[in-house]
């Protein structure tokens, strides 16, 4: 949850070559990752936010750290490896992003799973309400059930 700037990865890179490998980016800030990758397409740029996840690739991403792949692993593949864009995902990351990332994805997860365990949070993380889990459930569902989808 700190940023960091492009010309601080650049400095960091240069006192610490044989650590600095790589960057995961989930800033969810567009131009700062156009510009990273731009700046250090030589690291290995992983993308946390899926909204940007396939057009990070196609401009030399090498993949994800992907809060979503622990439900939806066939649809971030596809972005993470070919860069194919997903607007199901993409639309379903802004549904998502109403809550607490890490309790929004593990209420995911517990409903596709049937697995009332993976509700449960460790503090400080707090689990989302009834209501909420309802809400992404409606919002998936609408998304990824649909017969358009």
């Amino acid at each position: 949850m700190v940023p960091l700037t492009v010309s601080l990865i650049a400095r960091l890179r240069t006192a610490f070559p044989a650590v600095v490998a790589g960057v995961k980016d989930s800033s969810g800030d567009w131009p700062f990752t156009e510009s990273l990758l731009q700046a250090h397409g030589d690291l290995i740029i992983l993308i946390g936010d899926e909204r940007h996840l396939a057009k990070g690739v196609r401009l030399g991403g090498q993949g994800a750290i992907s809060g979503m792949a622990n439900f939806l692993p066939g649809e971030v593949k596809l972005m993470a490896q070919e860069g194919r864009d997903d607007a199901r995902v993409e639309g379903f990351v802004a549904e998502l992003l109403k809550y607490p990332v890490t309790a929004a994805v593990k209420a995911m997860v517990a409903r596709l799973s049937d697995d009332e365990m993976w509700l449960a949070v460790r503090p400080p993380l707090v689990s989302i309400s009834t209501e909420g889990q309802e809400q992404l459930a409606l919002a998936f569902d609408a998304l990824f059930r649909s017969k358009a989808a």
